[in-house]
């Protein structure tokens, strides 16, 4: 049953009772449910109240509910399974949610508005049977437990900064698997009772072989506050306080750590204690509060006036001031690391969370790094503290795998060369400067300067030069750039040019004269003009732009040539608050103490103008932003609809501590069957942190697998003869790992990393036993490839054994490439211009050269075009790089104007047709008027606030409308033609493809997918004819196999370069097969049809057919092509000689 009310719509009832529902769901979306006085005389108990049944609420409002605080928005008892997402609960008397605690990942994305408690109350002995997170969604206070709830083991339980978990006498959390709470300063996370008033009033917080991080939170009034059961428990900066008894360890292992703590008042009984140790094994408690500046009552601390401590425990030295509201002032990095000292060495030593170690030597330099493996980069130095190695050592061995040197010259560095015998050299002067670099390539770039040590010159590789020209306070006032071939399309001209950029700089060094007092020596005798009167000022070419800025030297505006101003407001950390865009349009950002940007809302000017207060929110677009604590990444993302992606990673849930993400979660979606659920991502890393394992939302495995670094990888291919390994190269992907196995290799791997091989497999012989001959097929399809000293490609052969070279000139411009070298040996050159721009490319089979060439303006831009036919289209931009001219080889004119906002307002065509578009506040185009002042054919857009297309009216007046899921896929598009609704609908599946299309007629098309996510069934008209295609594929995705509605089966087979050579229709009847023969370049030379007849074709290097032969071997029919300078054919000559000659206008038409 599904119940979908209008947004608008008033729910008048006395509730909604839901009984006994177990098969299927009551389903509720987009609904209102409240009551009216004016209709009732008084309040219901409950807006919604389910027992035993399955409910799925989303997109819906509860609002004044129930006349007590017994009542509630939404109550459900007994064995319910309840999914609450996206709704609003505001102004209910008492609680607005009670839901079954086993429901809990089901609770997302709502909001609490006034309620008479602003918790929600969860009832039953509960295991959660997936992952969930108690989130401080808006206007919630907490989470109330009736009865006790279990972490089992591979489940995480986070609870986020903020959040308050109350639970009932004589209840309490068990974990077995994990529990993460990390709180903030200002947020913390607080465990207590529902009475939260005395000790012993809930059972408190036991890990049996479970894991628990908790920082910043508050476990209170428990009978136990932690018992750890030879689980893992670790606590930063977290009270424990005023429980009967605070912390008990037990079991065969002491996995413990706290610091920064408040373990005090746990003292009601004579017996009672803030820690006690029964395991064997001694645990470090120290820097933590005890209640007393004396210290915990210890044996070893007997004066001790603090909690009670049993056991082995390292306690000494303690905190000697209580913490205050968890407010621990330390100075720990942010990276979360801790720097030890050696006395017996004197030097220090850096952890990380990570299990990376950086070491120093006792003069304090970098000795090396240590990862988490184990593996070291090592540095050693000269005698005068310079770099003179840096090593990759792995570990138990003392001789390095890799290995960069470092050569000087009298104190300067002259060259590195690194583990591939590669050379890098450096020039320097007498004065220290460097005049020159040289590559391992050859290509060289030079530097010169002035006096003052001020670079003066540049010479890149191929020696062009670029200057540079200084004020008397060392700010760049002038630019030139290397002398390039510059185009005047207005006047069809070239000019040799050295283009030149002017600077007026309002800049830090102007700001520091400014404090001088007039008159000094170290000051001008007049004092320069304050910073915000000075206009920063940047003058090109055709254009420019100018503005003022602040004296932390960013802009306050930029006018640019037109005379458009956007202006720029800062907070006093400097960061962008808002942007207010020429045509009044604003951007605004808010920040938290960190610096993250929280929000970003987008509106139009009116909406810009308005307090923020006086707002409305359907004209605002807002995206929302929170973070984790620790690592400062990205937790959630809330787009402008309330769909919200939430990010894990791994410190939260005990799999690591490098801020690495694990889980992805999406916003809640329909999936092909109808059910709300969360797609999912998930990842799994390495030491190094690199992604060994990625579960899409479909549950897909990818594996990943990288070099180790042993001694067989020197012999076993996966490095090139010579080359040490070292680990942590890619050399294998296997997408849907231990299902079909599609797999990617890497190896050969020189000196640099480089694999030079690429290899795909079909499945390996246990990855798919139930696959096809066609499926396992083991033919290696290897790519071999060559890298010149900067790791660039140059040269390519595939599994054919056809080469393609590539060169390179001294800025890294492709300047040659050769198609089938040693055969074919189809040869495009490129040539450059001083600024890089490609002036042209030739293509040279031998017997036709092609040559297109290109020609820029004085700003860069590309205003030339010219084929290979000598046809020239030219373009024509204004002051600030709009486009507003095209001027095609016919000599027709498309002009183009703009907005304020630059974006294109109209666009006259060759013929004087206009067409005129519209835009929101948005900037989205909402209408589009063509032959304006004619036709006036108009077509009208409308958007939501995700910028998703929703309806449009066309300029017959036909409207269509579209709707979305939360991922904005498009479900629904419906016209209404002649009165009539005609609607198209399409579900999907988690991966975004299509299962099931309804076109207007209710016939519906169903599609299957494999793991790899090629389609391998179609079933059209369902229930009807049930029309249906099977395909299959093998592991190179080409199509081995069709079976069609009728069941003839129609095979294809393939080359190593995946090309169709065979194609057999109606296997096992009539076996009608189609062969097809290919060149070196890809070309299909030859088809021999079913009766034998063969058809061959020979091509020129540009792909075209030059000769065509019908029933080759037989009667031998010949057909030749001549091409001109556009590629196009001027000349056929058919099989009886007759000739046919083809001219072509400047446009290209015959």
């Amino acid at each position: 049953m599904r119940y979908s009310g209008d947004s608008n719509s008033i729910g008048q009832f006395g509730n909604i009772l839901i009984r006994n529902v177990v098969t299927g769901a009551v389903r509720i979306v987009s609904s209102i449910i409240r009551n009216e006085r004016a209709f009732y005389n008084n309040y219901t108990d409950y807006g919604i109240y389910a027992s035993n049944s399955r409910v799925v609420v989303s997109d819906t409002l509860f609002a004044n509910n129930g006349d007590s605080s017994a009542d509630y928005g939404f109550y459900s008892t007994g064995n319910s399974t309840v999914t609450l997402v996206h709704s609003i609960f505001q102004s209910n008397k008492g609680y607005p949610v009670r839901m079954p605690a086993a429901a809990l990942s089901a609770l997302r994305d709502n909001v609490f508005i006034a309620n008479g408690y602003d918790r929600v109350r969860l009832y039953g002995d509960a295991t959660l049977s997936a992952g969930a997170e108690l989130y401080p969604w808006k206007g919630l206070d907490g989470y109330e437990f009736e009865d006790s709830l279990t972490v089992p083991q591979g489940v995480t339980l986070t609870v986020k900064p903020g959040m308050s978990l109350y639970w009932y006498s004589g209840k309490g959390l068990t974990v077995h698997g994990n529990l993460y709470a990390v709180g903030t300063v200002e947020n913390p996370i607080t465990f207590t009772s529902y009475a939260d008033s005395g000790a012993g009033q809930w059972n408190g917080i036991t890990f049996g072989d479970g894991r628990g991080r908790l920082e910043h939170a508050i476990v209170r009034y428990a009978n136990y506050g932690l018992t750890s059961d030879g689980g893992n428990l670790d606590l930063r900066y977290t009270a424990v306080v005023n429980n009967r008894y605070g912390i008990h360890l037990t079991g065969e292992r002491g996995d413990f750590f706290a610091a920064g703590c408040d373990i005090s008042g746990n003292t009601s009984y004579y017996n009672s204690y803030g820690l006690r140790n029964d395991t064997a094994e001694k645990v470090d408690a120290r820097f933590n509060w005890w209640g007393n500046a004396t210290g915990p009552r210890h044996v070893d601390n007997p004066d001790g006036q603090g909690d009670w401590i049993y056991g082995d425990v390292i306690f000494d030295p303690w905190l000697e001031m209580e913490v205050q509201d968890l407010n621990v002032h330390n100075r720990t990095p942010a990276d979360n690391s801790i720097l030890t000292y050696s006395p017996a060495s004197h030097t220090y030593t850096r952890h990380y969370p990570n299990g990376t170690k950086i070491h120093f030597n006792p003069d304090g330099t970098h000795d090396y790094t240590q990862d988490a493996v184990g593996n070291k980069t090592v540095y050693t130095y000269n005698g005068d503290g310079t770099v003179a190695s840096v090593a990759l050592v792995l570990p138990g061995e003392s001789t390095p795998r890799w290995t960069w040197t470092f050569s000087y010259s009298d104190g300067h560095l002259v060259s590195i060369t690194d583990p591939a015998g590669r050379v890098t050299t450096f020039q320097i002067d007498e004065h220290g400067d460097l005049t020159a670099v040289t590559f391992p390539d050859g290509a060289t770039r030079a530097f010169a300067y002035d006096a003052e040590h001020r670079m003066t010159h540049n010479e890149d590789g191929r020696g062009n030069l670029t200057t540079y020209i200084y004020d008397e306070y060392g700010s760049v006032r002038r630019s030139q750039l290397p002398a390039r071939p510059v185009y005047d399309p207005e006047t069809d001209t070239y000019t040799t040019v050295q283009p030149t950029f002017v600077y007026t700089p309002s800049q830090v060094a102007y700001q520091l004269v400014n404090d001088l007092t007039p008159g000094d020596v170290d000051s001008p005798t007049v004092p320069l003009i304050a910073s915000d009167e000075l206009v920063d000022a940047i003058a090109f070419g055709r254009g420019g732009y100018s503005g003022h800025s602040n004296q932390w030297g960013s802009m306050d505006d930029v006018t640019d040539a037109l005379g458009r101003t956007t202006v720029y407001e800062h907070d006093d950390a400097n960061r962008i608050t808002r942007a207010i865009w020429p045509d009044g349009r604003c951007l605004e950002y808010t920040y938290d103490s960190q610096g993250n940007r929280l929000t970003e809302s987008r509106m139009g000017a009116a909406q810009c103008a308005l307090d923020p207060a006086d707002r409305d929110p359907s004209q605002v677009q807002t995206w929302q932003y929170t973070y984790e604590p620790r690592f400062n990444r990205v937790k959630s993302k809330t787009d402008p609809l309330g769909y919200t992606t939430v990010y894990t990673y791994d410190h939260e849930i005990g799999q690591g501590e490098r801020g690495l993400p694990v889980v992805v979660q999406y916003p809640p979606v329909e999936d092909e069957s109808g059910d709300i659920v969360t797609p999912t991502v998930t990842y799994e890393y390495n030491a190094y942190g690199k992604v060994v394992r990625e579960t899409d939302v479909m549950g897909v495995v990818t594996c990943y697998t990288y070099t180790q670094g042993t001694a067989e990888e020197a012999t076993d291919g996966t490095f090139a003869p010579g080359v040490t390994p070292v680990p942590g190269l890619l050399t294998k992907v296997v997408r849907d790992c231990g299902g079909l196995d599609q797999t990617t290799t890497y190896r050969l791997f020189d000196a640099a990393g480089n694999p030079q091989s690429i290899t795909g497999f079909g499945a390996e012989s246990a990855g798919c036993p139930s696959c096809s001959v066609g499926q396992r097929a083991t033919a290696v399809h290897e790519t071999r490839l060559a890298y010149d000293g900067l790791n660039r490609v140059i040269s390519r052969t595939n599994a054919a054994g056809v080469t393609t070279i590539f060169e390179y000139d001294g800025d890294g411009n492709l300047t040659r490439k050769v198609e089938d070298y040693g055969g074919r040996n189809v040869e495009t050159v490129y040539v450059y211009d001083a600024a890089g721009n490609l002036l042209s490319e030739r293509t040279d089979d031998g017997s036709l050269s092609i040559q297109k060439s290109y020609a820029y303006d004085i700003n860069g831009k590309r205003v030339r075009e010219q084929d290979g036919a000598g046809n020239v289209t030219r373009y024509i931009y204004d002051a600030a790089d709009q486009l507003v001219n095209i001027i095609w080889p016919d000599g027709g004119v498309i002009t183009r104007t703009y907005n304020l906002a630059g974006r294109l307002e109209t666009e006259t065509d060759a013929e004087g047709h206009v067409t005129r578009y519209v835009y929101d506040d948005f900037g989205r185009k909402v209408r589009v008027v063509q032959d304006e002042g004619g036709l006036n054919l108009t077509t009208v857009y409308t958007y939501d606030l995700d910028n998703r297309l929703i309806a449009t009216q066309d300029a017959a007046g036909v409207v269509t409308r579209y709707e979305y899921d939360s991922w904005g896929r498009r479900i629904a598009e419906g016209r209404v033609v002649d009165g009539q609704v005609l609607t198209v609908t399409a579900t999907y599946d988690l991966a975004g493809q299509v299962v099931s299309q309804t076109d207007e007629r209710g016939s519906i098309t169903t599609h299957e997918y494999d793991a790899l996510g090629r389609e391998v069934r179609t079933v059209q008209d369902v229930g009807g004819l049930n029309l249906t295609t099977v395909y299959t594929y093998d592991l190179y995705n080409n199509l081995i196999e069709m079976r069609d509605p009728r069941s003839t089966v129609t095979a294809y087979e393939y080359d190593d370069l995946n090309r169709l050579i065979r194609e057999t229709r109606d296997v096992g009847g009539l076996n009608l097969v189609t062969a097809y023969e290919y060149d070196a370049l890809g070309n299909q030379t030859a088809i021999t049809m079913p009766d034998g007849i063969v058809k061959r074709t020979e091509y020129n290097g540009f792909g075209l057919p030059v000769r065509v032969i019908e029933d080759a071997g037989g009667l031998g029919y010949v057909t030749t092509y001549e091409y001109g300078g556009e590629l196009q054919p001027v000349r056929v000559t058919d099989a009886n000689g007759n000739v046919t000659r083809y001219t072509y206008t400047p446009l290209g038409r015959v």
